[in-house]
C-alpha cells in the first residue's frame, strides 16, 4: 500500500514540478488518498442510478398521474425503490450490465477501473501543497519593473518595492499558482468540500534574508559601477588637495626653521659683542709698533690676555658659531679702519 501510494504521489509531484519549473525555489508536496475500487464503483452507480431513477420517476408521474390511481403510482414507486436497493448491493458485473442500458452509469463505472490489482485500491482524491519563497515576489517585481522600463541599462537596479506592492504581487502569484495546479489535478471521484485540493503558502527563504543583509554592499557596488567617472574625478581632486596642503606645510615649516636659525644667529652675535670687546690705547703715532690689543671680558674684569688666549677664544668662537665670528671680525676690522 505504501509503495503504491508513494508511486502515485511521485508521479503527480513530477508532473506539477515540470509545469511550475519557472518558479525558482517552489516546494511541491502531493498527497494521494485511495479507497477500495468496489466501494467507489458502488458509490458512482448509486449516484448515477439515483439521478436516472429520479428523472424517470418524474417523467412517469407526470405522464400517468392523470390516468392512473394514486395508489398504483405509489406502489410502483415503492417497487422501484426496492429495485434500486438491490442494484446497489450488486457486484461490479451487474453494474456493467446496468451500464449497457444506461450510458451515464457505464461511463461512471468505467472511469474508476482499479489501477492497483493487488490491493484493489485506486486513487480517488489528489491534493497538493505549494510553498512559495518570499524572494520570488521581489524577483517578480524586478522583472515587471524592467519590462516597464526597457531602455535602462542592465546594471541599473530597480527601486525598492513598497509593502503594498509586494502584498499585491503575493496575492496574484498565489492565485495564478492555485489555478494552474487545479487545472492539472484530476477531478475528485467523490465530491468533498471539507478541504481545498490546492493550498499555496509563503515561507521565508535564506536568499531573501541574505539579500537584505547585503543590500547596502550591492547598492554601493552598483552605484560605483554607474558613477565610476565621478568617483575617479573626486579621488583625483582629493589627491591634488592633499599634495597642495603637503607642499604648503613643508614651505611653512622651512620658513619657521629659517626664522629660528636667524633668531639664534642674532642672539649669538649679541652675546659675542657683549662678551668680547677690543680696546685700543690712545698712544702717540710714534709708538704704533708697540700698540697692544687689550681684550677684556666681564668675567676677567677687563684683564689683558696673552696672545695664546686670544687665539683660543677666537678658535672656540669660530667652532661654536662661524657666522657670528665672521661678523665680529668684520666689525673689528671696520672699527680699526
Amino acid at each position: 500500500y505504501v509503495r503504491t501510494k508513494q508511486m502515485f504521489e511521485q508521479l503527480w509531484r513530477d508532473k506539477l514540478q515540470q509545469r511550475l519549473a519557472n518558479y525558482e525555489g517552489l516546494v511541491v508536496a502531493v498527497n494521494v488518498e485511495r479507497c477500495d475500487a468496489t466501494r467507489l464503483v458502488a458509490h458512482n452507480v448509486e449516484s448515477a442510478r439515483g439521478e436516472f431513477v429520479g428523472s424517470e420517476r418524474a417523467t412517469s408521474s407526470s405522464a400517468l398521474i392523470s390516468n392512473r390511481p394514486v395508489s398504483l403510482v405509489e406502489a410502483e414507486s415503492d417497487s422501484a425503490g426496492d429495485s434500486d436497493s438491490a442494484n446497489l448491493r450488486a457486484s461490479s458485473a451487474h453494474a456493467r450490465n446496468l451500464g449497457a442500458r444506461h450510458p451515464s452509469v457505464s461511463a461512471a463505472s468505467e472511469s474508476e477501473t482499479p489501477l492497483d490489482a493487488d490491493s484493489n485500491l485506486v486513487p480517488y482524491r489528489v491534493t497538493a501543497s505549494l510553498d512559495v519563497p518570499r524572494s520570488l515576489y521581489q524577483r517578480v517585481w524586478e522583472e515587471s519593473w524592467r519590462r516597464a522600463n526597457p531602455g535602462l541599462p542592465a546594471n541599473v537596479q530597480p527601486p525598492a518595492a513598497s509593502a503594498e506592492t509586494l502584498a499585491r504581487i503575493e496575492e496574484e502569484t498565489k492565485q495564478t499558482l492555485q489555478q494552474a495546479v487545479t487545472y492539472l489535478m484530476p477531478a475528485p471521484a467523490v465530491h468533498d468540500d471539507r478541504n481545498p485540493r490546492v493550498v499555496v503558502t509563503t515561507y521565508e527563504d535564506r536568499v531573501a534574508s541574505e539579500s537584505a543583509k547585503l543590500s547596502a554592499a550591492e547598492t554601493a557596488r552598483h552605484w560605483l559601477a554607474e558613477h565610476w567617472q565621478s568617483a575617479a574625478m573626486l579621488t583625483l581632486a582629493l589627491f591634488s588637495l592633499w599634495l597642495v596642503r603637503s607642499f604648503a606645510r613643508g614651505t611653512q615649516q622651512r620658513r619657521i626653521r629659517e626664522t629660528e636659525a636667524t633668531h639664534r644667529r642674532g642672539l649669538a652675535r649679541s652675546s659675542v659683542a657683549e662678551s668680547a670687546e677690543v680696546e685700543f690705547d690712545d698712544r702717540p703715532s710714534s709708538l704704533d709698533d708697540d700698540v697692544e690689543l687689550e681684550w677684556t671680558t666681564p668675567a676677567v674684569s677687563r684683564t689683558k690676555g696673552s696672545e695664546a688666549d686670544l687665539r683660543e677664544q677666537l678658535r672656540e668662537l669660530v667652532n661654536s658659531d662661524p657666522d657670528a665670528a665672521a661678523e665680529a671680525l668684520r666689525n673689528w676690522i671696520g672699527d680699526a679702519a
